[in-house]
């Protein structure tokens, strides 16, 4: 970890929160240069940090400590450090809400689901352990009866260390009233004060920038037989546009990266391709796990995605182009606990190797074209499992082939959230073709058979232009806008059978060129939603 002795971290702290505080020190910093610094500061008398205790030096002279050869924190602990304070911050938001709700302010059902305080985090046992286990992380106490808030900033960036306190009633935060959209602001901050700016600082609060109001008016609903799914990263039109821009079609509800494409021979890591949506590498990726790729840039639109327009960011394994394959069940199992740990709850490896940061999926699809059944189901039963230790919902789909038999195992397919059959490059069954309504109406039985609840919902995979698969194309008759009339269609089929329920809606591949695929002044994504909402 690229960890530096001269970070500081400067903690935000509420009254009804235990309060904690942590300090840092330079080690090229001579003792009587501290000395010199901080003048009769040198003695600091440090709070109660409970969980934070044992990070923090217990010898609270600093000019002792810069000689008392302390040995560097590392890189887990400091990971383990964010954590706490990740906590802590899910926990102020929770106290803002509270206070929200209490006085008036605003309806609860505006707020987030992010604001909610935090559930035990999850911590799966090292990649190939027989069992996955969960262990529980500290959970900060609050309180949703409080009508004063205080704020303490303290920085040792100046010449003497300085505190800044505010103290606010409910009645004077700047929350919206419950007539607006705006909902309640992500995350009250302050900037370190010098002692001129302390006066300023009880009367003025910073500026606050409103979660989008699309958030709060979209809610994503897993079991909705008008959903749109669709592919992103891999075609042309992908270097065109960003992957929160597909989130912020209100015609879309679910985002599927691709691909993972390869177990690098076997290795615990695999090989991503993400096409022109991502390049590069930490030095950690470079030495431990080259086929990674490092992505803030898809992280920071995954957030937006999530938080700020309510959709789901799925991560597909396999791709035309895919080379993965099982020698047993237990190399798939673990093939799906690396995937978890890199892309799933942060904090079983280092962060440095973690594509997307902190930052997590939704869930994973799969992808298999390569035709070979072995030891599948056994990837989908391992996600299963640690999608159980999880605090949030994570979903699991597939993408097989219109023929039968199936190009995925039914066994696989049957554990999953949502089936995008491909009714495309596949002559017999795609869309358009004689058998297209007889194969929606064998996958509705094979769905059937499924226990989970609810059972696997039924997408209808369809090309979003031409060239994805041209004779399927050509079945959806009258362009873009004749989607809204094979969606019209398949429902009246599925609802005939009994069987309308099971409709999940449709996937196109892919977003981007979905979205260059117009008629009459929609796209052909924009079509299929009209035909399932019809």
């Amino acid at each position: 970890m690229r960890y530096n002795g001269r970070t500081f971290l400067s903690t935000l702290t509420f009254a009804a929160l235990q309060p904690f505080s942590l300090a840092g020190w330079i080690p090229s910093r001579q003792p009587e240069d501290v000395q010199q610094r901080d003048g009769g500061s040198a003695q600091v008398t440090l709070p109660d940090l409970g969980d934070l205790a044992k990070y923090v030096c217990p010898n609270t002279n600093i000019s002792g400590r810069q000689t008392s050869g302390l040995s560097p924190v590392s890189s887990a602990q400091v990971h383990e450090i964010l954590e706490m304070l990740k906590a802590y911050e899910r926990s102020t938001r929770a106290v803002v809400r509270g206070i929200a709700v209490a006085s008036g302010l605003n309806s609860a059902r505006a707020a987030p689901p992010d604001l909610i305080a935090p559930s035990p985090i999850p911590s799966i046992q090292p990649l190939g352990n027989a069992e996955f286990v969960v262990s529980n992380r500290p959970k900060p106490e609050y309180s949703t009866s409080i009508s004063t808030l205080t704020i303490s900033v303290t920085s040792t960036t100046t010449e003497k260390p300085v505190t800044t306190t505010v103290t606010i009633s409910a009645d004077a935060l700047p929350f919206p009233g419950t007539t607006t959209n705006q909902g309640i602001p992500d995350l009250l901050t302050t900037a370190a004060q010098t002692d001129q700016q302390q006066a300023a600082a009880t009367t003025a609060l910073p500026a606050i920038t409103p979660i989008p109001s699309a958030a709060i008016a979209y809610k994503f609903n897993t079991t909705s037989q008008s959903n749109v799914a669709v592919y992103f990263g891999q075609t042309s039109a992908t270097g065109v546009t960003t992957l929160e821009a597909q989130c912020a079609d209100p015609n879309t509800d679910i985002v599927v990266l691709s691909f993972v494409i390869q177990q690098l021979d076997g290795g615990p890591y695999p090989q991503l391709n993400f096409g022109p949506a991502c390049g590069g590498q930490t030095p950690l990726m470079a030495q431990q796990a080259p086929g990674l790729l490092y992505c803030p840039e898809l992280a920071s639109n995954i957030t937006a995605c999530q938080r700020g327009w309510g959709k789901k960011v799925m991560l597909s394994i396999g791709g035309n182009s895919s080379l993965i394959k099982f020698s047993s069940d237990e190399a798939a199992k673990n093939f799906a606990g690396a995937l978890w740990n890199l892309f799933g709850p942060s904090g079983n490896v280092d962060p440095e190797l973690r594509p997307f940061g902190m930052v997590e999926v939704d869930g994973f699809d799969i992808d298999n074209e390569d035709n070979s059944p072995q030891h599948w189901p056994y990837l989908a039963t391992s996600f299963r499992a640690l999608f159980s230790t999880a605090v949030k919902p994570y979903y699991l789909s597939s993408a097989p082939q219109c023929l039968s038999p199936f190009s995925d195992p039914l066994p696989m397919l049957l554990q999953c959230d949502f089936v995008w059959v491909q009714f495309y490059n596949s002559p017999a069954c795609e869309i358009g073709a004689l058998g297209f309504n007889t194969s929606i109406t064998s996958w509705t039985k094979y769905l059937n058979a499924s226990t989970l609840s609810p059972k696997p919902r039924l997408y209808i995979g369809a090309p979003a232009w031409t060239d994805a698969s041209p004779m399927a194309y050509k079945g959806i008759t009258g362009g873009p806008q004749g989607m809204k009339k094979v969606v019209g269609g398949v429902r009246e089929l599925m609802a005939q059978n009994g069987v309308g329920g099971w409709l999940g809606g449709v996937m196109f591949w892919d977003g981007p060129e979905g979205h260059l695929n117009a008629q009459n002044g929609k796209d052909i994504i924009g079509w299929a939603k009209d035909g399932l909402t019809a």
